[in-house]
């Protein structure tokens, strides 16, 4: 069973994670990591506008800001999001498995039964 509740190496791990986003994803709204020719090839590839690339950033920023203040509001990401912070939580296996293995591996039930709770068929499920 998962607690309701993080601990605060839990909330350690996803502040540290959201942060990494918000890193990135600050570089790509200020053009820091891109060419004018790669974003405008990403907008042609995706088949929409400059400003709603912006707009989709910032929207993303916004999360990311209010997921680092309120950890526990893990469900406000989308099923790509959430396979995004599994991603990066592997990468960050090395930093907190050992030093925190109950928090680690807590986190890692956690994000799959939210992802699997965003499934239609298994809606019914909840993390008490």
């Amino acid at each position: 069973m998962i607690d309701t509740e993080l601990s605060k190496a839990q909330n350690l791990i996803i502040k540290r994670i959201c942060q990494y986003q918000l890193d990135s994803l600050n570089r790509i709204l200020n053009d820091e990591t891109h060419t004018e020719i790669d974003i405008k090839m990403f907008l042609i590839e995706n088949d929409c506008d400059e400003n709603d690339f912006q707009e989709t950033l910032s929207s993303d920023i916004a999360k990311f800001e209010n997921l680092f203040h309120n950890p526990n509001d893990l469900r406000v990401l989308a099923k790509e999001e959430l396979s995004q912070f599994r991603h990066l939580l592997a990468n960050l296996r090395q930093d907190y498995k050992d030093k925190y293995p109950n928090a680690y591996r807590n986190l890692w039930e956690r994000l799959y039964i939210i992802e699997d709770s965003q499934h239609p068929k298994l809606k019914g499920l909840s993390l008490s």
